[in-house]
C-alpha cells in the first residue's frame, strides 16, 4: 500500500517531531493505514483479532491527538491510480492462487480422513469376523437358539 519508496524519497527533509510540537495544527491522517494496522495489531490472549479493534484503537488515537491539541483531518483513499493497476492485479492473482491451493489442501485432507475412516471400519469388521470365526460357529447358534426360546 502507499507510494513505493516514498519514505526513501522524503528522508533528506524528514525530521522527528514530538506530538506536543504539533499543538494547534491540523494533521492529515491516512485512515486506511490506521484501520488496517489496528485490525492486525490488536489481539487477545489467544492471538485472535479483538472484536471492534479498529473502533477502539481509532478512539484511543484520536483522543491522544485531541489531548495534545492536534486537530486530525482524516484522508480516505480514492480510486487507485493507473500506475498501481499492475500491482493490484498481481495481488489479486496471488490471493486467487492462495485460495486455490487452500481449497486443494482442504479436499486432500478430507479425502485422507475418509480413507482413514474406511480403513478403520474395514479393520474393525475384520476383527469382528475373526472373533466370530475363532470359536467355530462363534456362539451365534447358541445366541439364536436362546432368542427363539429354545432350550437344548
Amino acid at each position: 500500500m502507499g507510494v513505493n519508496k516514498l519514505w526513501w524519497l522524503l528522508r533528506p527533509c524528514a525530521r522527528h517531531l514530538r506530538l506536543e510540537g504539533l499543538k494547534g495544527m491540523r494533521v492529515a491522517v491516512d485512515i486506511s493505514i490506521w484501520l488496517n494496522r489496528l485490525v492486525k495489531a490488536l489481539r487477545d490472549a489467544q492471538d485472535q483479532a479483538v472484536v471492534d479493534a479498529h473502533i477502539k484503537g481509532l478512539f484511543v488515537r484520536v483522543c491522544k491527538l485531541l489531548h495534545f491539541g492536534i486537530r486530525p483531518v482524516f484522508v480516505f483513499d480514492g480510486p487507485p491510480p493507473a500506475i498501481k493497476m499492475n500491482t493490484l492485479r498481481e495481488r489479486q492473482s496471488r490471493r486467487d492462487m492462495g485460495q486455490s491451493k487452500l481449497l486443494l489442501l482442504a479436499k486432500r485432507h478430507a479425502l485422507n480422513i475418509l480413507r482413514q475412516r474406511a480403513h478403520e471400519k474395514e479393520a474393525a469388521e475384520k476383527a469382528g469376523e475373526s472373533e466370530s470365526g475363532a470359536g467355530g460357529n462363534g456362539g451365534s447358534a447358541v445366541g439364536e437358539a436362546t432368542r427363539a426360546g429354545r432350550d437344548d
